[in-house]
């Protein structure tokens, strides 16, 4: 989890948070009410993390293969999933590592990098 005082966070959710979205996608709502779970008090104080969105949004049959190359990242990464099956958090540059895996056993995919 990540502070929500880093300076991605101020112009990024720090943009959005505050506003009114009743007419938000549904998806991007569930995006926001995950923000706002980890926030009390209508203040953003912390923000969850692109891993741990995604491990909320992952369904029971889909897999997520997360890049990280820094070690002290990696290592943060691979506690954060490592109780869970769906996910492996192997230390490699992302961009080889979509290229090594491409095309999924799948036959679908997406590819997301932040």
């Amino acid at each position: 989890r990540l502070s929500a005082t880093h300076q991605e966070a101020a112009t990024g959710i720090g943009l959005l948070w505050g506003r009114e979205f009743r007419d938000a996608p549904a998806a991007f709502a569930r995006y926001l009410a995950l923000v706002q779970a980890f926030n009390s008090g209508g203040r953003l104080r912390r923000y969850p993390g692109s891993p741990w969105i995604a491990r909320e949004l992952l369904r029971p049959g889909d897999r997520a293969v997360l890049a990280e190359l820094h070690a002290v990242d990696h290592a943060k990464l691979s506690r954060l999933v490592r109780a869970d099956r769906r996910f492996s958090a192997v230390q490699q540059d992302g961009y080889e590592l979509l290229r090594a895996l491409l095309p999924p056993i799948e036959r679908r995919a997406l590819a997301f990098i932040d």
